[in-house]
């Protein structure tokens, strides 16, 4: 059996039309040099701009998808990101310090999802997820069923307030601790309860849990 990793693509959405695009590029950047310190432990081979405005990483392990990925929305907002997750096998010697040159199943079905949110895009006059996800080819069934869960997260977050953002990474950033989240915002713990039920956030990490323990319960799928 061979070992699974996991790429994780992203692309600025609309960046021919973003003012100060450098600036935004070495923005990036930078927050893909804290994501590869922060994840040191998980990282097979560090997250860095590929192409245009195109990046991707490589990691061992499923239960960081998720957490890089809302690290890198919240660090580069407002600027949009779209993400695309492959799960496979890596064909060739794995560089812990690029990821250019590598290859196998894992980047290709990274790359396919990347082509097929930008094809999604098209057909809609407003983005109806940011992430898509592919595994093995006999899953189909399965990611078809996460990537409705991702979207369906994906309508839930387009709804929230700025204020609401800013409560729910405080509390992502204080362990889910609802008193270590007020304290740092100085506000009262019950504001913080209110903020994160409106925003119907105990719905949308349920879905990301559910998501994350699949993914390690099968973790060890055979690539064929």
């Amino acid at each position: 059996m061979k070992k699974n990793y996991i790429v994780i693509m992203g692309d600025i959405v609309s960046s021919k039309q973003i003012n100060n695009r450098a600036k935004v590029q070495d923005k990036l950047r930078d927050v893909l040099k804290d994501i590869n310190l922060k994840y040191k432990a998980s990282i097979a081979s560090n997250f860095m701009i590929s192409l245009g405005d195109e990046f991707q990483g490589l990691i061992t392990s499923p239960k960081e998808i998720f957490n890089i990925i809302g690290d890198i929305e919240a660090k580069i907002a407002p600027v949009k990101i779209r993400f695309s997750v492959g799960i496979g096998t890596v064909a060739t010697e794995v560089v812990a310090t690029s990821s250019i040159e590598m290859d196998g199943t894992a980047y290709h079905r990274a790359r396919q999802m990347l082509v097929e949110l930008k094809e999604i895009e098209g057909q809609y006059t407003s983005p109806q997820t940011n992430i898509l996800l592919k595994s093995h080819v006999k899953n189909m069934t399965v990611d078809g069923l996460i990537n409705s869960l991702l979207a369906s997260n994906y309508a839930l977050k387009s709804k929230w307030t700025d204020r609401q953002v800013e409560v729910i990474q405080a509390y992502l950033n204080h362990n889910q601790n609802q008193y270590q989240t007020a304290a740092f915002l100085d506000i009262a713990q019950p504001n913080v309860s209110k903020s994160l039920s409106n925003a119907k956030f105990y719905t949308y990490i349920s879905a990301i849990k559910a998501i994350e323990a699949f993914l390690v319960s099968e973790g060890e799928w055979a690539d064929e």
